[in-house]
């Protein structure tokens, strides 16, 4: 009897600890900021795990103010505002949580704004910048469909359109791809 009790406590731990990882993930989806980033499209397949497209947001690379000291590593809130096409571009990025909406990423080192080169140190002064990771470079796609959605990149790319990601942003600032926008339509989660 306390062999199946003792089953029955792991099954339960397990299904909750599962249940409670998509349980925020569909509140970051409910409840979350909106907002509309420009990408590009990378690598869109893996043996191992599936299609899936590799994105590179603008907002990956941030350029530091002169004088701001950020170590590799670090976790860094990158402040966002709306630009005039209706996507968001960062303004600023800080050690500590700002006011307005913003993105949580972290460092993962710095680039030499002249040589485009990573500079694995302490950024003190400018003109340099920050490779920062969001969480949600790589977005998931039913099989068989990578080669599509390259395609389509492609096609909008030549037309002078750009491939954007829909994301929702939860107030801690951590972010979810809800979906990819295409030329020839979204592609959702």
């Amino acid at each position: 009897m306390k062999l199946i009790t003792g089953f029955g406590l792991i099954a339960f731990f397990w299904l909750a600890l599962w249940g409670g990882f998509v349980a925020f993930n569909e509140y970051v989806l409910k409840s979350g900021t909106e907002v509309l980033f420009y990408i590009e499209q990378r690598d869109p397949r893996d043996f191992f795990k599936g299609d899936y497209v590799q994105l590179q947001f603008d907002i990956n690379q941030i350029k530091l103010p002169e004088g701001t000291s950020i170590s590799q590593g670090a976790v860094v809130y990158v402040s966002l505002v709306k630009n005039a096409d209706g996507c968001y571009d960062s303004t600023g990025i800080s050690t500590t949580r700002p006011a307005g909406l913003f993105i949580k990423g972290k460092v993962t080192f710095f680039i030499n704004e002249l040589a485009r080169l990573p500079k694995r140190e302490t950024v003190t002064t400018g003109p340099q910048g920050v490779w920062v990771d969001y969480g949600i470079e790589r977005f998931y796609i039913r099989e068989n469909t990578g080669a599509a959605i390259e395609k389509a990149v492609r096609e909008g790319v030549a037309e002078g359109k750009r491939l954007k990601a829909r994301v929702m942003i939860d107030r801690w600032g951590r972010p979810l791809i809800k979906g990819l926008i295409l030329k020839s339509g979204e592609i959702s989660i």
